[in-house]
């Protein structure tokens, strides 16, 4: 599933790989040359989809792939797709069990980040019997009151953690530890978590990460599956959604903040209901916007790549595919498994084995099972008359409050040979618009 990326170039006659781009510079002493190209993918999703990298001539190895060398040629072979495979008749509450007791064999060197969403839990009840430790960052949030009935339920042993504006001046470092850029400050938390669990005396972490890429999780996952199964989509096709994204864009000025960014997103999705766009349902910019900080050059090369990862894929699964193959192998690999090396820690996800993805792959796109509801199902199997609904906050790291201090002068700078000039100005009103 793309958990641990590997890295691979030609340098000098010879194919040179590993799991950690520094290293690879490291060894090769190869130019570290950016990819101005795809820029444009970077501002869209906040990182590089496999099989590029931010690098010249620095490529991953994508998920379910292998890299073969035949008489001096190199050739990535696909050898498992989420798409295809026979299932037995285990039930995912079985497959979750199984996978789970796999990754804590060695127990006492384990410990489990238990946030109380629905992935963290399921991990923190499958292991209830092993008395490891929980490490749960309190963010003031409803999911704390999740792990507070379960530490009361199972007895488990939970040890809270306060995060502090301190921990976010990590971040430059951390962005160069782990080779490639990527726009999510949790990899913060990540990596903070990851240091708290080694001076516990763990070498091990388990993550609950994957669960909303495999389990149609996230909002945007929603807004997929109910508009293209709404009955005048069905019967018209997607020009009445193009008309309504039209009208939203045109009222957006009625509203601001925060709902006036999410609003103008989802119209600008709307007016092209298709993949390629479907970055307007998470990222930062619209494509509009894009297009004024690195160019209009970008968007062909990006809807190409988009239409190569989702071929085999048809209907509203072509969303889902490329939630796998962007979130899971380019974005997670390098927030869980990357940050986690980066503090000492190796990084567990049981939720992401091939077996628990095809199974509910199978049905992903379904409404009735849109917003997770089947590892929901085995969460409340789990707890019984002690489960109840929390609102969903997500893995984080609370960054909102400091975004005052950055000192944007400085960042400024360094941007002025990257983007165009209009895109530094569109970026500093974004930044005053985030101060007030």
């Amino acid at each position: 599933l793309g958990v641990h990326p590997l890295y691979w170039a030609k340098w000098n006659g010879t194919v040179v790989f590993s799991d950690d781009v520094n290293e690879l510079f490291d060894r090769t002493k190869m130019p570290r040359t950016m990819r101005r190209d795809l820029l444009g993918e970077y501002f869209a999703q906040g990182w590089i989809c496999e099989p590029d990298t931010i690098w010249e001539g620095v490529y991953k190895v994508p998920a379910g792939c292998e890299l073969a060398l035949e008489q001096g040629r190199s050739v990535v072979r696909r050898w498992w797709s989420v798409a295809a495979g026979a299932r037995d008749d285990r039930t995912l509450r079985d497959r979750i069990r199984e996978s789970v007791a796999r990754a804590v064999q060695d127990e006492k060197t384990v410990c489990n980040w238990f946030s109380g969403g629905i992935d963290s839990s399921v991990l923190a009840a499958f292991v209830c019997d092993k008395r490891l430790k929980h490490l749960h960052m309190t963010l003031g949030d409803g999911e704390s009151e999740r792990v507070r009935r379960m530490e009361d339920k199972f007895g488990l042993d939970v040890e809270r953690l306060k995060p502090d504006s301190s921990h976010i001046w990590h971040y430059p470092k951390l962005c160069r530890k782990m080779g490639e850029p990527i726009a999510d400050p949790g990899i913060i938390a990540a990596y903070w978590l990851g240091q708290e669990s080694v001076k516990r005396g763990c070498n091990a972490v388990l993550s609950g990460m994957g669960g909303d890429e495999l389990d149609a999780g996230y909002p945007r996952n929603k807004i997929i599956v109910r508009l293209f199964n709404f009955g005048i989509v069905r019967a018209l096709g997607t020009w009445p959604l193009q008309i309504a994204g039209w009208l939203m864009l045109r009222g957006v000025f009625l509203l601001t903040g925060k709902r006036k960014r999410d609003v103008k997103r989802l119209g600008s999705f709307l007016q092209h209901p298709d993949v390629a766009h479907y970055f307007n349902l998470f990222g930062y910019f619209t494509k509009e916007e894009i297009d004024v900080i690195v160019g209009r050059g970008w968007f062909e090369r990006y809807r190409k790549k988009v239409a190569d990862l989702t071929a085999e894929l048809k209907g509203t699964k072509k969303f889902f595919g490329y939630e796998f193959k962007g979130f899971l192998a380019s974005h997670n690999n390098i927030y869980g498994a990357q940050a986690c090396k980066a503090a000492g820690v190796e990084c567990r996800t049981p939720l992401l084995t091939p077996e628990i993805a095809q199974q509910l792959w199978g049905e992903i796109d379904s409404p009735r099972f849109a917003g997770k509801k089947r590892l929901t199902q085995v969460l409340a199997e789990e707890l019984g008359d002690d489960f109840v609904k929390v609102k969903k906050s997500g893995f984080r790291f609370p960054v909102e409050e400091q975004l005052g201090e950055v000192d944007w002068d400085d960042v400024r700078v360094r941007l002025q040979d990257v983007v165009t000039a209009d895109g530094l100005q569109l970026l500093d009103a974004f930044v005053r618009q985030a101060r007030q």
